[in-house]
């Protein structure tokens, strides 16, 4: 046992020898932190000094520039540990993070071990940690790396500030458009959207050409075409010029007018207030009441001839008076045949209107010839109409041909005017 300790030495400090021979030949030399082996030679001794030191505790001799480690320090030499002082394949005072195998292809730096590279390199995860060599240029590699760091957030801050500030314009220049467009939209909108003058103006267009071509029998009759050409060549500002349309005078007889109170005026009162009254209303149960507004009608207009107002007793007779005969023909509605009826309500009808006028402080005007149709043209009789105020009014029952000539006569005068125009 003696001898095979001595040789066990002996063969170790032929190693050692040998090694720092070779380490001296072809390691290069690199810097490393202190207590730490270099080169090739350095891992060598680190690693069989480590082999052979548990020998050398049990005989107590010492291998030629070995230390001999501590019993505490003795393990299980086959144990899979990184623990320096308990894999005896590592050096005593290294670990790997300090210690490598020298023939590995690392890119690790000298700092690290690789004798092969003379280059300072910092892997991923290092920034911020200090060299525990003793070194400061992971220090400084993190510092810059941080100032790096922090010159790029400071350029996207501002980047994305001005990108913000991008899209809040551009948000508000669509909100301006929109504004700009509801304001056009409703620009346009109010140019066609209905409004009561336009539909009067377009219903004055339809009546005007309507009774420019052919008016049915019910508008000239109830005035409405007469006055539609009245007001078209009043209009035109040359009332009283134009071609000569001649007139029947006694046409212009059966003409009933009105200054606006009522649109039938007093033309079925024309007669001294004498009414022709229809087959329907001559039947016996319309007597009594028949017989009572047809007095009270001829004293009103006697009394409107003689520049009289009707008095206020005898207009509420007649509005007691017509209001019986109204219920009492719609109590004989089924009794008389659906042509009397018609007729016997229509004639009410205008006869309610004619009633009605008698409240006009210018009833007088009626029967005292101020407002009688006059003129031998068409031009004459628009004269007259326009410088007193007055227009056509319903026609009453027996005036339906003198109205078909006016009517006729105003057409080809205002025909001629807007020719004229043009």
């Amino acid at each position: 046992m003696s001898v095979s300790l001595r040789w066990s030495g002996a063969a170790a400090a032929a190693l050692l020898i040998l090694g720092g021979h070779l380490h001296a030949q072809n390691t290069p030399q690199v810097m490393t932190g202190p207590a730490v082996a270099t080169g090739q030679g350095a891992y060598n001794v680190g690693v069989l000094g480590n082999g052979v030191a548990p020998l050398n505790v049990n005989s107590g001799v010492a291998a030629p520039g070995v230390n001999v480690a501590p019993a505490a320090q003795v393990a299980n030499p086959y144990a899979l540990s990184t623990v320096a002082s308990y894999n005896p394949y590592l050096a005593n005072s290294a670990s790997l993070s300090q210690v490598a195998n020298p023939y590995a292809l690392s890119t690790t730096p000298s700092s690290y071990n690789n004798p092969y590279s003379t280059l300072p390199y910092y892997p991923p995860g290092y920034y911020g940690q200090m060299d525990p060599l003793g070194s400061s240029l992971m220090g400084y590699g993190y510092a810059l790396q941080g100032m790096a760091s922090l010159t790029s957030a400071n350029a996207q801050y501002w980047k994305d500030t001005q990108t913000a500030a991008l899209m809040r314009e551009g948000v508000r220049q669509a909100a301006m458009d929109t504004a700009r467009r509801r304001i056009e939209f409703e620009a346009w909108y109010d140019t066609v959207r209905p409004t009561a003058p336009r539909m009067r103006e377009r219903e004055m267009a339809t009546d005007l050409d309507t009774a420019r071509r052919l008016a049915t029998n019910t508008d000239i009759l109830s005035g409405r075409a007469l006055n539609t050409l009245l007001s078209s060549i009043q209009k035109t500002g040359r009332v009283g010029s134009g071609p000569p349309v001649p007139i029947d005078e006694a046409a212009l007889k059966g003409i009933n007018l009105t200054g606006g109170a009522s649109p039938a005026g007093v033309g079925m009162l024309k007669d001294g207030g004498k009414l022709a009254w229809p087959e329907g209303l001559r039947e016996s149960i319309f007597d009594e009441p028949r017989r009572r507004l047809q007095e009270n009608l001829v004293l009103a207009v006697l009394g409107l001839k003689d520049g009289e107002a009707v008095p206020q007793a005898r207009r509420r007779d007649i509005l007691s008076d017509f209001k019986t005969l109204s219920d009492k023909l719609e109590e004989s509605a089924n009794e008389l045949l659906p042509s009397q009826y018609i007729e016997a309500s229509r004639y009410l009808r205008q006869l309610g209107l004619a009633i009605r006028s008698l409240s006009d402080s210018k009833v007088a005007n009626y029967f005292n010839n101020t407002w009688h149709a006059r003129g031998k043209t068409a031009a004459e009789l628009a004269t007259y109409l326009t410088k007193e105020g007055l227009h056509f009014a319903q026609a009453a029952p027996g005036d339906e041909a003198a109205y078909r000539a006016v009517y006729d006569a105003l057409r080809s005068y205002e025909a001629g005017l807007q020719l004229a125009q043009r």
